[in-house]
């Protein structure tokens, strides 16, 4: 069972339609949601996805007078990102896996990887494509499957 979620009310409706036009909709759920807002704490999942907004703005833009279309672009300080990292264990299964996608090309890498690090995860490339983008230009996009460091220590120490 899949539970899609977006904090745009359109994308969850053009999600919808997707899975019903490619006969998936008996296997998923939908919700509108930023990030785990509307998610009950008994939800829990054997994997978690987030395709964020990894673009980082050199500017001051401010979440709050962002639309959905620039949400969906753009994670100033990347607070989203710190958010999804904060609370990932609190809806995942035991055993169960984080992912996220990154491009260090768009991407604040070294943001990325004191966040990361921060929250006790461990990104391993799960797998990277490079994408044409504009004229003479290409973007490596990233998939990776965050290791929960808090779980490794446990498991070397025999707890």
């Amino acid at each position: 069972f899949v539970l899609a979620t977006d904090i745009n009310p359109r994308a969850v409706e053009c999600a919808r339609a997707n899975a019903e036009r490619f006969g998936l909709a008996d296997r998923m759920d939908f919700l509108v949601s930023d990030i785990y807002d509307d998610l009950k704490p008994e939800q829990l999942f054997d994997v978690i996805f987030w395709n964020f907004p990894f673009n980082y703005p050199n500017d001051d833009r401010s979440l709050d007078k962002m639309d959905y279309c620039e949400k969906s672009l753009w994670d100033p300080g990347y607070k989203l990102l710190e958010r999804y990292l904060a609370g990932a264990r609190e809806h995942l299964t035991p055993g169960g896996e984080v992912f996220i996608t990154f491009s260090p090309d768009t991407g604040n890498a070294e943001r990325f990887a004191i966040l990361t690090q921060l929250h006790h995860w461990e990104p391993v490339l799960f797998a990277s494509k490079d994408v044409p983008a504009l004229d003479n230009f290409s973007a490596c996009f990233n998939l990776y499957r965050l290791q929960d460091k808090q779980v490794l220590v446990r498991q070397l120490s025999g707890s």
